[in-house]
């Protein structure tokens, strides 16, 4: 069962159903508080492991590409770094993730995050 939980579509775990996309976003995307969605409500990611890309926007500390992805790294957070919300933020804003695949999680504010405070996601 899924629901809509702070605008994304989230499981009934406070798991986030999310999307990766590489290339921009349409310009009729779904739009929440300046996020980008796709049509069922799965929040719009770009992977940032490497580096964030050009021209992010903070939004609460957390960076988004201009059209509204929110930017993710797979890579294991600092035990010391720096949390939103329980949530693992890297140094230059990307939100640490991890797949709900065999991951275990504990409930934050709605949100599933794994003990070292990555948002538990699966990705569509």
């Amino acid at each position: 069962m899924t629901t809509v939980h702070d605008g994304v579509n989230t499981s009934n775990r406070g798991i986030l159903n999310t999307k990766a996309q590489a290339g921009p976003v349409a310009t009729n995307a779904n739009r929440k508080a300046g996020r980008a969605f796709d049509a069922s409500d799965f929040l719009l990611t770009v992977d940032a492991t490497a580096a964030l890309p050009a021209g992010c926007v903070y939004v609460g500390g957390i960076a988004y590409t201009a059209d509204g992805r929110m930017c993710t790294t797979t890579a294991a957070p600092a035990l010391t770094g720096t949390r939103v919300s329980g949530v693992a933020i890297r140094n230059d804003g990307a939100v640490h993730i991890a797949t709900a695949t065999g991951t275990r999680f504990t409930r934050h504010a709605g949100r599933s995050i794994t003990a070292l405070g990555q948002l538990v996601v699966i990705s569509n």
